[in-house]
């Protein structure tokens, strides 16, 4: 990652242009920006931190031009520090000398306040120099972030009466307690040692743990080790920024509009809880708690920017499913739930120096709501009313006209009592004709009535059916009849 000023101001322009092309907030999927965009829209080198550097200016330092090239090179890191960064620069031997202590500075400026040359006399002493490291971690009003580098050619070896002479003294155990209970800003530091400095490297490493000791095989490597200070200063400075954002997410309000034959809208407005970090929301669907109720959503991606948020409305249609039986009102109390995807195109370039840990599957209920709708048919009722009185008068009337069935005998007897014929009786219709009978006739048995018989029989008879008419009467059944000047009794079975 470039640290110059150039870069730095090509990668926030970048981002200004990405925000301000970027639709919102429904989007398309998602441009993934790069680490540098993300820490510009951050802010990221404006957020104040501390650089603590410390250059041995010791008398070995003159040898193969250590110093000059140091010097040169501690100019590429004065360039990348922003105009919110504190610069503490000294430099040590014998003793340790404050150069500058303030903002920062062009870096012209900076390397013109050290000294032209080394101390030709002078010694090293890196437990005083530890020392001035940690006042200025513990200061009062230091930065989040803190950076330090230590530069130095030579191992530990202090003027005769230093407190730090022997690294087991008393003062060094107090400074690595001092270390270890430091609770200070974020702090990478960071020892850089020159020519046979790996021993005295290894001293600072004692102090502060987790201390990266670089190996730059030539010194003009030191300005891409120091460069490296820089990007991880940027990494913390947005973790710092960042923190609050980690494990964002959503929230729901719900509103739901009036209710009009089983057919309504839901909508959910989605806010994001993230100072800095976009979401972006996909595969979202509404579903109701009951199989009745059906939600349609669009089908898109949403973006949301941080703190906004963004409305997703879905047609509501409740159906009970019993549309064809008698017309009613049905009810339901019915809650939806919102499920959607939560992702972020700031996830994978922050990525593994920074997990935001927004990603995740999101679901939200709301409370229950009232549906009703109007089911069944407005005619099923009347029509079943009159179906069933048609159904009854048809009843009615064959029940009335239903016919019974003869059953029994038949005997006429004559003027004088005698016995002329019987006949015997069955079905609907029985004629009346032969065995000494002097004309001729039929019988026909009446109707049933709510299936029970009225008891009569109709007896039509002519003596001379050629040339007249006959004559017709009703006969009970069991009794007797005169027709023509015949009698005709009937006899049930048994009788």
């Amino acid at each position: 990652m470039s640290v110059h000023r150039v870069t730095r101001f090509a990668a926030a322009l970048a981002v200004a242009l990405l925000v301000a092309l970027t639709p919102s907030p429904a989007a398309a999927e998602p441009e993934t920006p790069t680490r540098a965009q993300i820490f510009a829209a951050l802010g990221a080198d404006k957020v104040p931190a501390d650089y603590v550097v410390l250059l041995d200016t010791s008398g070995s330092m003159r040898a193969e031009n250590r110093y000059a090239d140091a010097v040169q090179s501690l100019g590429g890191l004065f360039e990348a520090l922003s105009p919110d960064d504190r610069i503490a620069l000294y430099t040590f031997d014998d003793a340790v000398y404050p150069q500058y202590l303030g903002p920062s500075r062009p870096a012209a400026e900076l390397t013109g306040k050290l000294p032209p040359s080394p101390n030709p006399t002078g010694s090293t002493d890196l437990g005083r120099a530890m020392a001035v490291v940690l006042d200025e971690l513990q200061r009062d009003g230091a930065a989040p972030v803190a950076n330090v580098v230590l530069v130095t050619d030579g191992a530990h070896e202090p003027a005769a009466g230093s407190p730090y002479l022997d690294p087991a003294s008393p003062a060094w155990t107090a400074l690595r307690q001092r270390a270890k209970q430091e609770g200070g800003p974020a702090r990478s530091v960071y020892a850089v040692p020159l020519g046979d400095g790996t021993s005295g490297a290894a001293v600072v490493k004692s102090v502060f743990d987790g201390t990266v000791v670089l190996k730059p095989a030539e010194v003009q490597n030191l300005r891409e080790y120091l460069n490296r200070s820089k990007e991880r200063v940027e990494i913390e400075k947005a973790r710092s920024l960042l923190g609050g954002d980690f494990g964002s997410s959503l929230t729901a309000k719900w509103t739901t509009g009036p209710v009009s034959d089983g057919q309504t809208q839901v909508s959910v407005k989605l806010t994001s809880t993230a100072e800095h970090v976009p979401l972006e929301i996909e595969n979202v669907r509404l579903e109701a708690d009951d199989d009745a109720t059906q939600v349609t959503v669009p089908s898109q991606r949403y973006r949301i920017d941080p703190g906004k948020s963004v409305d997703i409305t879905g047609a509501v249609s409740f159906r009970p499913g019993d549309d064809f039986f008698v017309r009613r009102t049905a009810e339901a109390r019915t809650g939806f739930q919102v499920h959607a995807t939560v992702r972020s195109s700031w996830t994978t370039p922050l990525k593994p120096d920074i997990d935001l840990g927004v990603d995740r599957e999101f679901v939200n209920g709301s409370e229950p709501v009232l549906l009703t709708r109007t089911v069944g048919s407005s005619w099923f009722l009347p029509v079943v009313i009159v179906l069933g009185l048609a159904l009854l008068g048809l009843a009615v009337v064959l029940l009335r006209r239903r016919q019974d069935l003869l059953t029994g005998m038949l005997v006429v007897n004559g003027t004088d009592s005698a016995e002329l014929a019987r006949f015997a009786l069955s079905g609907s219709r029985s004629v009346l004709d032969g065995e000494g009978l002097p004309g001729r006739g039929t019988v026909t048995p009446g109707r049933l009535v709510w299936g029970a018989r009225t008891g009569d029989l109709k007896v039509s008879y002519s003596n001379a059916p050629d040339l007249r008419p006959p004559v017709a009467g009703r006969l009970r059944r069991g009794g007797s009849l005169i027709l023509g000047g015949l009698s005709f009794t009937h006899i049930e079975n048994g009788d």
